[in-house]
Parts: C-alpha cells; sequence; structure tokens
C-alpha cells in the first residue's frame, strides 16, 4: 500500500510538474535598450535645411511585455546649415513605447523636444522613434525618417 501512495505521489507531481506556466512569447519580448555611441549618415541626409553628418546619443530605455516602456533618448545631429555654417540639432525625448525582438532590434518611441539650433525656437511635443541594433540606428523625428546611420563608437546594448 505504501509504494501504491508513493507511486501515485510521484505521477501527481510529475503532472502538477508538466503543467506549471511558462512565461509566454508577450512576456519575453520586453527588455532594455542603453548606450552611448556616435555615428554617421550617408551622404545627402539632410533634417529640413540642415545636411546632416554624424550623431551622437544616449539612451536609456525598459521596455515591458506589454510594449509600455520609460526612458530617456538624447541624441545630437550634427551637419551644416543651408550657408554652410555648422549646425547642431538636439533632440531630447521621453519613451513611452517599445519592443525588443529576438533577432537583437529594439524600437521605441515617444515625444522629444527639439531644438533645431541657429537661432530657431525649441519645439516641444515632436513624435520621434528609434530602431536600432547594434550597429545601426534609424530615427523618425515628426514626419521625417532619417536614413540608417552607422554607428561608429561607443556602444548601445539591447537585452
Amino acid at each position: 500500500m505504501k509504494k501504491l501512495i508513493c507511486v501515485t505521489l510521484i505521477v501527481f507531481g510529475m503532472v502538477a510538474f508538466a503543467f506549471v506556466p511558462t512565461p509566454t512569447t508577450a512576456a519575453a519580448e520586453g527588455g532594455t535598450v542603453t548606450g552611448t555611441s556616435q555615428g554617421a549618415f550617408p551622404a545627402g541626409t539632410s533634417l529640413g535645411p540642415v545636411a546632416l553628418d554624424s550623431l551622437q546619443l544616449g539612451t536609456g530605455v525598459i521596455i515591458d511585455s506589454d510594449n509600455s516602456a520609460v526612458g530617456n533618448f538624447h541624441s545630437v545631429l550634427t551637419g551644416r546649415s543651408a550657408l554652410g555654417q555648422p549646425q547642431e540639432i538636439t533632440v531630447e525625448g521621453n519613451v513611452s513605447q517599445g519592443t525588443v525582438d529576438e533577432n537583437g532590434t529594439a524600437s521605441f518611441s515617444g515625444i522629444a523636444t527639439l531644438d533645431a539650433g541657429g537661432g530657431a525656437p525649441l519645439q516641444a511635443g515632436v513624435p520621434f522613434s528609434v530602431t536600432t541594433t547594434s550597429g545601426s540606428l534609424v530615427l523618425v523625428i515628426g514626419s521625417t525618417t532619417l536614413p540608417p546611420a552607422s554607428l561608429t563608437g561607443g556602444s548601445i546594448t539591447i537585452e
């Protein structure tokens, strides 16, 4: 009788273990994006009248499994004005949504303040989004999608 009870308990334990909930795919989609980096835009890249050459960025983003996110994105885009003068455009954004996939790509978005430099007034409430891997970054500011910038230094970690 004791053997039957022991075998029954072992079987019930194995069945119970087999039905333990496993993490869903959605739970695995959360993650983090952190880093500081610099990059280069391809020739012919512009944002408004500014011909862009490069960017510097810093970001820290935590993405939850429901695609909500918190964090910051800061980037300084450097280039030349229509008159050939050096000009910097600063994008300072608060992140509210994001995703991380198993291929090492992260996307996040939110609302930014844009300082176009050259004496232009600050623009608040500008939507932005970023799609990045460890080697490139695509930045969308308002309705303008910049071409992929090749990251040339620093690092971005996607986990």
